[in-house]
């Protein structure tokens, strides 16, 4: 995540300066706290029984077998991703202040993380300090699955259940490919594995 917004109040927001940089260069970023057709927001959804995604224990009990099948997924970016990346840059903004020392310092330290520089555990805590408590979760949850890199959104997934096992429910995690998604993007991200399964194998 490379985060070079200048400050709040920004009208526009440049493709260098997104917030989370995909892997695929045509696909620009951003972020919306989009209200379903009953007016809820997605962040506040429940997920239904079948859509609850297991333990990150169990899913490391699953085995090697479920571990290398995953490296074949790449990321799929949500129907929305740029816009909510272009919100997400907006709320660390206003939450930190675009010019002052906590933003730098969280630019810097998501810089590290992406590029491999900090462990996950160093980034959640850098985080949890910098992003007051009232909207930690709503940040961090957003930032983790904009996030294009889905080994890495495991990695975060797991720390931020560790740490915050109440909260589990405010994101999903696919048992297919491992992607951490919001539960209102569960059916679009449900349908392109779908797809995959119709695909007709030649033999």
């Amino acid at each position: 995540f490379d985060l070079k917004s200048k400050g709040p109040g920004l009208n526009f927001i440049r493709a260098e300066d997104l917030l989370v940089k995909p892997a695929n260069p045509s696909l620009q970023s951003q972020w919306n706290s989009k209200k379903d057709s009953n007016g809820a927001m997605s962040n506040g959804e429940k997920a239904s029984e079948y859509e609850k995604s297991p333990s990150p224990e169990k899913q490391i009990k699953g085995g090697k077998k479920s571990a290398k099948s995953r490296e074949q997924f790449v990321f799929l970016p949500p129907l929305d991703f740029q816009e909510r990346n272009s919100a997400l840059i907006s709320s660390v903004s206003n939450v930190l202040g675009g010019k002052s020392l906590e933003f730098k310092k969280f630019r810097e330290t998501s810089g590290k993380f992406r590029s491999g520089g900090l462990s996950c555990k160093e980034y959640f805590t850098i985080c949890r300090k910098l992003i007051s408590e009232d909207n930690f979760v709503d940040i961090f949850t957003e930032l983790m699955v904009l996030l294009p890199d889905i080994k890495k959104q495991e990695e975060l997934y797991k720390e931020f259940v560790k740490k915050l096992p109440d909260e589990r429910e405010k994101v999903w995690q696919c048992h297919i490919c491992g992607q951490v998604c919001m539960l209102s993007d569960i059916e679009y991200h449900m349908s392109s594995h779908s797809k995959d399964n119709e695909f007709p194998v030649l033999s």
